[in-house]
């Protein structure tokens, strides 16, 4: 089942340490993804969420709707064809919404 299914729970503190890239990174690997695919579905999905320009920062420094877009973004990598998300856009603005 953890090949099929992706979550993204109410708070995601695992990843608080991490910067928005090394966490979608790292559930990438994870995931079983080599360095060099988990590194392109990651730049592919913060380009596709807006989040290339926080990418650097940590998620714990991040405001709400900052940081529950980068979970999402860090649930997408991998390619689980079925993802279960609890209130994915609690915290976001219209545009964050929209984008997910």
């Amino acid at each position: 089942a953890s090949r099929l299914i992706g979550y993204l729970g109410q708070e995601s503190t695992a990843l608080d340490e991490l910067t928005v890239s090394l966490a979608a990174e790292t559930t990438g690997r994870l995931r079983g993804l080599s360095l060099q695919e988990a590194r392109a579905e990651r730049d592919a999905v913060l380009e596709e969420l807006g989040l290339t320009a926080i990418a650097g920062r940590p998620l714990k420094k991040l405001s709400g709707g900052q940081r529950r877009l980068a979970c999402f973004a860090a649930t997408l990598v991998g390619d689980r064809p079925v993802l279960v998300l609890d209130e994915p856009t609690t915290g976001m603005d219209p545009v964050a919404r929209r984008a997910v």
